[in-house]
């Protein structure tokens, strides 16, 4: 049964400025550089301005896989991932597509982030299925668990990277 996930990341920043963040290849690659495992990369990237697609891979080190995912993985865990984002007039909203290949595993999405008085907040409400007899509830738990943490470590990060374009002005 596919498992859903409303994840909350806060910002000191407004949500221009987070956009700006999310949408900025130098900042993507920085992103996965530190927090992408080996072997990541992005994989493509197009923006205007308004509107902004990319694609990305990332691993997990397989010795990091619970074993109930190493039954199923043989190796690193790659993640295909694709995000589009775009400013409606100051309204900042996404989508986010991500599959495991060769695996029946998959997330969709969506992502807004909006301005709060204290900063803003960016918000993912998406699904998580895996279509595997007696296993896939479990893998579905594990990609969860994965995927919260990953997001968790990209609000800090996204904060950390904004605080530091701060201090070199």
């Amino acid at each position: 049964m596919p498992r859903p996930i409303e994840h909350r990341t806060s910002s000191t920043y407004p949500a221009a400025r987070v956009f700006a963040a999310l949408t900025d290849e130098a900042f993507l690659r920085a992103r996965l550089e530190r927090l992408g495992g080996k072997r990541s990369e992005l994989t493509s990237f197009t923006g205007d301005g308004d509107r902004t697609l990319y694609s990305l891979r990332q691993t997990v080190d397989a010795e990091r896989l619970p074993s109930v995912a190493r039954k199923v993985i043989r190796g690193d865990l790659e993640i295909e991932r694709t995000e589009t984002w775009t400013d409606n007039g100051g309204r900042y909203a996404g989508t986010v597509e991500a599959a495991v290949p060769n695996t029946p595993a998959s997330v969709l999405g969506v992502t807004s982030l909006l301005d709060r008085d204290d900063g803003s907040e960016l918000l993912f409400n998406c699904t998580v299925k895996v279509s595997l007899p007696l296993i896939g509830g479990r893998l579905e738990e594990m990609i969860v668990d994965q995927l919260t943490a990953l997001l968790r470590a990209e609000g800090r990060f996204t904060q950390s990277w904004l605080e530091s374009r701060d201090s070199a002005t």
